[in-house]
């Protein structure tokens, strides 16, 4: 989806200007929506480290990496999106996973991750 801001949104905008707030509305409006930053400073004609730095000092913050996705750094995998990836399984692995899951008190994404990565041995492992 490619984002397009008001075109009176549009290049430099000074603090002092009227249209500041509703610049900060609209980029706050599309970071609740999870677009990403590089795509918000196309749209308003700014480069992304402006618009980083716009909402850095109006205390606006990036969304955060879904739980799926840290379970994957946790393991140390790096996968497509694992909703994709867990839609194509078959059904019966899917429940046999939601199980795994309910046993290691994780998600399912640690489920995958866990059958995926590696047995960890040696010091500062759990079984070494």
């Amino acid at each position: 989806m490619t984002l397009t801001a008001p075109s009176h949104l549009r290049g430099p905008i000074r603090r002092s200007d009227p249209r500041w707030g509703e610049r900060l509305a609209w980029i706050i409006q599309h970071n609740d929506a999870r677009h990403r930053q590089s795509d918000m400073a196309a749209a308003l004609g700014i480069r992304q480290a402006s618009l980083s730095l716009i909402m850095t000092k109006a205390g606006i913050h990036k969304p955060h990496a879904a739980p799926r996705a840290r379970a994957m750094c946790r393991h140390g995998l790096r996968l497509g999106r694992m909703v994709e990836m867990f839609d194509a399984l078959p059904v019966d692995l899917r429940s046999d996973l939601a199980r795994e899951a309910a046993d290691l008190r994780g998600t399912i994404a640690d489920a995958i991750a866990a059958r995926l990565a590696p047995p960890k041995t040696g010091s500062g492992a759990a079984n070494g």
